[in-house]
This record gives C-alpha cells, structure tokens and sequence, in this order.
C-alpha cells in the first residue's frame, strides 16, 4: 500500500470572506474530484477542527477528526455533524484507515 501526493490545496480567503474554497465550503474537495477524475464514494478527510469535518460532512466523505490542540477532546459532540471517529494524533487515524 501506499499513497501519492499530487497536489496542495489551500484557500487565501480571509476569515469572513464569501469563498467557496473556504472551510467549511466542500469547493476545493470538489475542486480536486473534479481535476483528478476522483471518486470518493467512501473516502475519508482527517481533520483538526470542526470547519475541517463540516467540509467533509457537505462532501459527503467520512470524517475522522485528530486532536491537534485546536479541538479539545469531548468539543465535537456538540457539533450538528460529529466526526465518524476522533484520535490522538495522525498515526492513528491513518493505521485505523489502513486496517478496516
């Protein structure tokens, strides 16, 4: 198994700026389904606050969240769209992926 990076994402909107790239905006998600031909039935976005796992819930990916010190742990269950999963750290959510 392995994985490719093929490219960087990111979005210059300021906070508060109308911009479909920005988070919680699923655009760049689409943006690369769309680039790449990608299906993403059943994929996964890993992330670190809830703008991260909103995108991933408007995409209609799976959302694993990580605590990175932005989101406290026990913080995302009082969000509408909880993560499917949290964990301590990247290793984890990427060993719990590889695994299933």
């Amino acid at each position: 198994r392995g994985f490719e990076i093929r490219k960087f994402y990111y979005c210059t909107a300021l906070k508060g700026e109308d911009h479909s790239w920005r988070k919680p905006a699923p655009g760049m998600i689409h943006a690369a389904e769309a680039e790449f031909g990608l299906d993403l039935s059943g994929a996964f976005l890993i992330g670190d606050k809830w703008s991260d796992i909103e995108a991933a819930h408007k995409a209609n990916l799976r959302p694993l969240l990580v605590y990175s010190g932005v989101t406290a742990p026990g913080e995302e269950s009082n969000w509408a769209h909880p993560p499917e999963r949290a964990f301590e750290n990247l290793l984890e959510a990427a060993n719990w992926i590889v695994s299933g």
